[in-house]
């Protein structure tokens, strides 16, 4: 694993994952088991595709870093809306990807990535200008603009590596 700094990356993604399976359950803070769970899937992952680990790894961390420097109640409202508005937006990105695959991946393999890039770019701004705008977003956040902004470009560049990691990945067997 290449990651910059592995061992506070490691600690902030399980802490984040933790936190989660916690939330799940309306605790107010994760239990021994649900770490226990984390390191479990991390070392499955780590066996089965080392190199998504990473990036989850990565991704997972700066949504930690996110939430301890804007505080667990913003962070919680930011990322309701995050979900909420890329839940509805899922159909939408695939038809037009879906549409582009049929006509480019083959015959222009460069244009193809380049457009995918495009278009994931497209749709991040779109939702990030949606959650920007949600009235739970503009109340929970008014007077902090400058933190919806680290929000908002944290949460796009991360989602930005997702996708494209997901996207030129080899297909796994595993899922």
């Amino acid at each position: 694993m290449s990651l910059e700094k592995p061992i506070s990356t490691i600690k902030k993604a399980v802490q984040r994952m933790a936190e989660e399976s916690a939330e799940k359950e309306s605790l107010d803070k994760p239990e021994q088991r649900h770490y226990d769970d984390v390191f479990t899937s991390y070392k499955i992952l780590r066996m089965l595709e080392p190199k998504r680990l990473e990036v989850y790894i990565k991704t997972t961390a700066k949504s930690q870093e996110l939430k301890n420097e804007i505080g667990a109640e913003l962070f919680n409202v930011f990322d309701e809306v995050w979900i909420d508005a890329t839940k509805e937006g899922k159909s939408e990105i695939k038809n037009e990807v879906d549409q582009l695959e049929s006509t480019f991946k083959l015959l222009f393999p460069k244009e193809y990535n380049s457009e995918l890039e495009r278009i994931d770019k497209k749709y991040l701004k779109e939702k990030a200008e949606q959650v920007k705008n949600d009235p739970r977003v503009v109340q929970a956040f008014s007077g902090k603009e400058e933190l919806l902004n680290k929000a908002l470009d944290t949460t796009t560049s991360s989602m930005l590596d997702l996708m494209s990691y997901n996207r030129n990945a080899p297909k796994s067997k595993y899922y």
